[in-house]
C-alpha cells in the first residue's frame, strides 16, 4: 500500500507470489483500453531467465491467450494444468488472476502439476490487495 507507482505494486505482488505462494515464474499484464489488449508488465527474474524472450501483447481473439482473456473478462481466476500449450512453454501449472479491470497477475510453475484450492484462494487475495493498492494510486492521481 506504500507503493508510489504501478510497477512497484506489480513487483511486490510478483515477489509475494514467488516467496509466499511458491510460484517462481510470474508476470503481470496491464489492460490497454485504447488498443483492447493485455500488454506485458513486470516479471519475476526467474520468469525472465526461463523464457529468455520478449513478451508480446495478448490480442483479443488470440487462441493462445484465451485463458488470460477469459479470466480478465469474467473477473474470475482461471487455473490451467496439464495443457499441451503450457507444456510447450515448459510450464506445468498456471493461474490467471484478474486485478479488477486493471489487468492480470499470472502465476506459473514449471514443476507443480495442479494448484490447490488454498493456493488459488491465496492468489485471489493477493490480486485483491494489488487491485486495492493500484486503486489507491489512481485516487492519488485525481
Amino acid at each position: 500500500m506504500a507503493a508510489t507507482i504501478p510497477e512497484e505494486v506489480e513487483r511486490i505482488a510478483l515477489s509475494a507470489a514467488a516467496d509466499v505462494l511458491g510460484f517462481p515464474d510470474n508476470g503481470t499484464r496491464r489492460y490497454d483500453r485504447a488498443a483492447d489488449r493485455l500488454v506485458p508488465g513486470e516479471t519475476t527474474a526467474s520468469a525472465a531467465e526461463r523464457y529468455d524472450r520478449e513478451r508480446t501483447a495478448y490480442e483479443r481473439g488470440d487462441p493462445n491467450a484465451a485463458h488470460a482473456w477469459r479470466a480478465f473478462d469474467e473477473g474470475e481466476s482461471i487455473t490451467v494444468s496439464g495443457d499441451a500449450a503450457l507444456q510447450r512453454e515448459g510450464v506445468a501449472s498456471k493461474v490467471y488472476l484478474p486485478v479488477d479491470g486493471w489487468g492480470l497477475l499470472t502465476l506459473s510453475d514449471p514443476e507443480r502439476d495442479g494448484v490447490t484450492e488454498t493456493e488459488e484462494y491465496l492468489g485471489r487475495v493477493l490480486a485483491t490487495n494489488a487491485a486495492a493498492a493500484l486503486s489507491g494510486l489512481d485516487a492519488d492521481d485525481s
